[in-house]
């Protein structure tokens, strides 16, 4: 399998994500709280690692926001589905795609509702599961 883009942009950075999560831990602090999560001493340490010297405060910020964003993705275990090559053909020459759920939530659990996407055209239930 190939590398992901995560693997590729944050690989070399990635190695220091579990001492942010024992930081947070530690402070009892939610992995959402940006605000609280820049002042974490590893967050700091590895900032000031990545960001230029010379960088002024957008360059910062911009580093905190990317930074903040990877930690997240690598904390939800960073979920990434394969598709296979037909089934990416299909969803792209669809063309009758909707965010909406043509079935109630509480009927339908299955991965496309949860997310929100779903096809504008009828889908078959499972009789074991209620999804298609």
């Amino acid at each position: 399998m190939r590398a992901t883009p995560f693997a590729l942009a944050f690989g070399e950075i990635a190695p220091r994500f579990p001492a942010i999560a024992e930081a947070l831990q530690l402070q009892g602090t939610a992995a959402t709280d940006r605000d609280r999560f820049v002042l974490l001493e590893p967050v700091g340490r590895l900032l000031r690692e990545i960001v230029p010297p010379d960088a002024g405060a957008d360059a910062l910020e911009a580093h905190v926001l990317l930074l903040h964003h990877a930690y997240l993705f690598w904390a939800a275990e960073q979920r990434v589905y394969p598709i296979s090559e037909p089934a990416l053909r299909r969803a792209v020459a669809e063309k009758r795609m909707t965010t909406t759920c043509r079935m109630p939530r509480s009927t339908c659990s299955c991965p496309s509702c949860v997310s929100g996407a779903r096809r504008t055209t009828p889908i078959r239930r499972s009789r074991s599961t209620g999804c298609s």
